[in-house]
């Protein structure tokens, strides 16, 4: 039997949301018609899983396995999957189940390699590992063309997920996100001001880890902390004005984004889904790569309206595309950040 990367079409099968429910015995009884890669990852496989189920029909799964030694990365994009649909079932696919593929092998020891070790006395001297893990995540299969929308398709669909959401009263996360490699610890402002410094200071951090010290890169940071974005979101809660948290997909790019067959709307992939200010959104617009058009500005400011002061609404726009390009820098080579940050 063939295998999809990190699981078996077994383990496919049981991963699969319609098996549940089902003992052991029937699961294996379903039938898997096809199971291929679908799509490209550098960090993760993919796979497009269609299953005969019980009553004959068939139904298709993105399965997409990933390795590491923690599940909150795979956790935190089910919650954010979970969310968005929630809010809008049409903007992102629906998220069934996650979970560690169970092989009681996978990244282990041999037994044989410790009771060695333990023989030569070196079990003492032995660092604790950081075992890489292959987790899960199983959604609908949206068929869908690779095109990016139009605007308004796009900010259609945004603009539900940020009116039909209940708001929270405080910026931020409640459970832990997994961006570009940094984990971002639950935390909730008041203030959004506060809470953009927060993750502009996060991400700051793990880009000069990754792509190394640069002092007048630095320093360009440090008056953005400190004064620009004081500068910028401060008047948003000022003066009697106030602004709600939305929740917001967070991680929008034109790679993210497809139109979906059936019915021609946007589809959105790969969320972090946060409770931000709702203009954050179109900081896409300001990616270096794979950024969004400035159509979707406008189109975006005419279902939503721009937060007072209205005339600093295009600052703000390029200050959350730092964001933006802070997260593709930590992706990539020192040379994005000397191109275009």
């Amino acid at each position: 039997m063939n295998e999809i990367p990190y699981l078996s079409l077994e383990g496919a099968v049981t991963a699969c949301p319609d098996c549940k429910g089902f003992s052991q015995e029937e699961r294996l009884g379903l039938e898997v018609v096809a199971a291929c890669p679908y799509a490209s990852s550098s960090k993760s496989r993919t796979a497009r899983v269609t299953v005969r189920l019980h009553d004959g029909s068939l139904k298709d799964y993105f399965l997409r396995c990933t390795k590491s030694s923690s599940d909150v990365a795979i956790q935190a994009e089910f919650n954010s999957l979970q969310k968005l649909y929630t809010a809008n079932p049409g903007a992102v696919p629906r998220p069934h189940k996650w979970g560690k593929i169970p092989d009681e092998n996978n990244g282990a020891k041999s037994q044989e390699s410790r009771e060695k070790e333990r023989r030569e006395g070196r079990e003492k001297r032995i660092v604790k590992e950081q075992i890489d893990i292959a987790y899960f995540i199983v959604c609908d299969f949206v068929h869908s063309s690779p095109n990016l929308p139009s605007p308004a398709g796009l900010s259609m669909q945004l603009a539900r997920i940020h009116q039909v959401s209940k708001p929270t009263d405080k910026f931020g996360c409640d459970e832990p996100r997994h961006q570009a490699g940094i984990c971002l610890a639950p935390a909730r402002y008041s203030c959004w001001a506060d809470c953009f410094r927060s993750w502009i200071i996060a991400f700051l951090n793990q880009d000069i880890a990754v792509n190394e010290k640069w002092p007048a890169y630095e320093a360009a940071f440090e008056v953005l902390i400190c004064r620009t974005i004081p500068r910028l979101l401060l008047p948003l809660q000022n003066n009697g004005r106030q602004i709600l948290p939305t929740l917001v997909h967070g991680n929008l790019s034109a790679k993210h984004i497809r139109i979906r067959f059936s019915d021609g709307m946007p589809v959105l992939f790969s969320p972090y889904a946060m409770y931000a200010h709702q203009e954050y959104e179109l900081g896409a617009t300001r990616l270096a790569i794979g950024g969004l058009d400035d159509g979707f500005i406008n189109q975006h400011l005419r279902i939503v309206l721009p937060s007072a002061p209205i005339d600093e609404v295009y600052h703000r726009i390029v200050l959350y595309g730092i964001h933006f390009n802070l997260r593709h820098s930590i992706q990539h080579s020192g040379l994005f950040r000397q191109r275009y940050l």
